[in-house]
């Protein structure tokens, strides 16, 4: 449905988050004594730059700052000096130059030029997550790049042949003695390394195929975000066969790339299905020339029973036969069964059925479709409730004197979110958004509805729900009742009260029931196929029975979606 996909900003407000911290990995670079030219494939963990190279005899540290000026070629790295505007450094704090330092986090994705002071070579180790190529070609310029390649696999002229902007053009290494050579186009490119690369004009080119998200640089999959497309981008001329596979094996740039397999995290989308299958083994595409092909991957979570907080870990190989190869991460946060929490989402109408035609109680088709909002609770027990509306706020932490030092307070309860349908409770609490500079509470409510407390309901979530509503005939809310109309305020012409006993009285408004029934399908019943279905997305068919609005029941029917939008298990903080 349209109106769900509305819901993702909701969640960004409503739902508890937690940290998505990806497996760690490992690169080992060795580095010679005196300059050295090196790529990191991940994204250090710390990024400090002085905890990134401590324990290491490192004299300085360089990155190409290129969004101020091109380039022409720097043959002796003798020649560079700091602060100046295209360079970023940093130098140890036993450095006489740590002052100069501006080079305070490192990139990775990103290439760099090391200096080390030590008469043999030393090793650094690089802790973290994998991480794709995060710089932008500068146009008519050389620019320092590294590449995510396999050893010995393909040739410069070979790896560069599939990009005008490179093809033929000039690439320089740099050797033990600091100075830059040019490489001969028979020779290989290395991973770890990095290279001044000519670029004739604007590029895009990282290699002969490269993985584009539509969200950052991981497969990170939460409470609601259950999807992502990932984009393949086919570089080459020619066909390419791209494998994808699941990995938890380390990377290290002195041995050949390896993978090994898990099943268990993923699902994609087949095409040639049109279903969702789990991931297993490997997955191999074939891409046209010049061409780029889109993957749906979901989270493979709709038979977890781990809480929300806990998060699985692995990463998504990506290569072809031509050696380029990419590790994207994967988050997972995993839901628990029982699905406690709040549930937004829509009821749309689509047949009613007609009292005065022959078949009375046989609800049909609508001339267009109605839609109204549903707002669902269901706490830790399973009981679910339907709500007219909920306000989000925020409850401050509690603290207490220091029992060291009295003088001193200390954190005795941390704050937290909740979710308040009594009006009288707002006071006791802060607001959770910041509106106008002020601090004001996030409210949802839905207009199909009067009712002023939570209303139970019978049943579990994912199988049948039911509830029923009544609507007394001198309730405020009642839709037959208007406060400022004399033929349908319940008053007589005195504007009094009738006297209910007088036989005279005639009913200006009418007590009405709703009875509601919410049954649950396995599949989707709008024909939308998502990877969340059965998790944080559920839904099926809707039922209505309208009591007292005509001397005849009327029938609704249509269908309904929910999303899991917040995991707070309480309503009015259990009051």
């Amino acid at each position: 449905m349209k109106y769900l996909k509305k819901l993702f900003v909701i969640w960004l407000i409503l739902c508890s988050y937690f940290p998505a911290f990806a497996q760690m990995r490992t690169q080992t670079l060795t580095l010679n004594p005196g300059w050295n030219a090196v790529y990191f494939e991940v994204q250090p963990q710390p990024e400090q730059s002085e905890i990134v190279f401590q324990g290491l005899p490192v004299k300085s540290v360089w990155a190409w700052n290129r969004q101020f000026s091109s380039v022409q070629f720097i043959e002796d790295m003798n020649t560079i000096v700091p602060e100046r505007p295209e360079w970023l450094t940093y130098f140890s704090k036993n450095s006489g130059q740590a002052f100069l330092t501006n080079l305070f986090k490192i990139q990775g994705g990103k290439a760099y030029l090391i200096n080390i002071d030590s008469p043999t070579p030393v090793t650094l180790t690089i802790n973290g997550t994998a991480s794709l190529p995060s710089f932008e070609w500068m146009q008519d310029s050389f620019n320092l790049a590294g590449f995510n390649i396999k050893p010995d696999t393909i040739t410069v002229k070979q790896f560069f042949s599939h990009s005008s902007a490179h093809k033929n053009q000039p690439v320089y290494q740099l050797d033990k003695s600091g100075s830059w050579n040019l490489l001969d186009e028979s020779a290989f490119i290395q991973p770890g390394e990095s290279y001044w690369v000519y670029s004739k004009g604007t590029s895009t080119y990282y290699g002969t195929c490269f993985p584009v998200l539509e969200q950052g640089k991981s497969l990170d999959f939460g409470t609601l975000l259950n999807e992502q497309v990932l984009r393949i981008i086919n570089f080459s001329a020619t066909e390419n066969t791209i494998k994808i596979q699941t990995n938890s094996s380390e990377i290290s740039t002195k041995r050949k790339h390896s993978v090994s397999t898990n099943s268990s995290t993923l699902k994609y989308f087949s095409d040639a299905e049109q279903k969702w299958l789990d991931f297993s083994d490997t997955l191999s595409i074939t891409i046209p020339p010049n061409s780029e092909t889109a993957i749906r991957f979901g989270a493979n979570i709709k038979n977890s029973t781990t809480r929300s907080n806990e998060v699985t870990k692995d990463y998504l190989n990506i290569s072809d036969l031509q050696g380029t190869y990419y590790n994207i991460p994967i988050s997972v946060n995993k839901v628990q069964t029982d699905k406690y929490g709040l549930w937004l989402g829509t009821a749309i109408i689509n047949k009613v059925s007609c009292p005065s035609c022959k078949d009375e109680t046989t609800p049909v088709e609508t001339g267009s479709e109605f839609q109204m909002r549903l707002i669902i609770h269901v706490d830790e027990t399973g009981q679910a409730r339907l709500l007219q509306q909920v306000t989000l706020l925020w409850k401050p932490g509690t603290v207490e004197p220091d029992s060291e030092n009295p003088d001193l307070n200390i954190l005795k309860k941390p704050g937290e979110y909740v979710l308040i349908t009594d009006d009288s409770l707002i006071n006791e609490y802060s607001g959770s958004a910041v509106r106008d500079n002020k601090l004001a509470g996030r409210r949802l409510s839905s207009a199909a509805f009067s009712f002023p407390e939570p209303i139970p309901m019978t049943g579990t979530l994912n199988s049948k729900l039911r509830c029923s509503i009544t609507i007394d005939e001198d309730a405020p809310l009642n839709p037959f009742k208007h406060k400022f109309h004399p033929d349908h305020d319940n008053l007589n012409a005195q504007f009094k009260p009738f006297d209910k006993k007088n036989k005279t009285f005639i009913k200006e408004s009418y007590t009405f029931v709703r009875n509601i029934n919410l049954t649950f399908t396995t599949v989707p019943l709008n024909g939308v196929t998502e990877s969340a279905w059965g998790t944080t997305l559920i839904g099926g068919e809707y039922r209505e029975t309208i009591e007292g609005v005509h001397r005849k029941d009327i029938y609704v029917e249509g269908i309904f979606e929910l999303r899991l939008i917040s995991c707070i298990s309480r309503l009015n903080d259990g009051k």
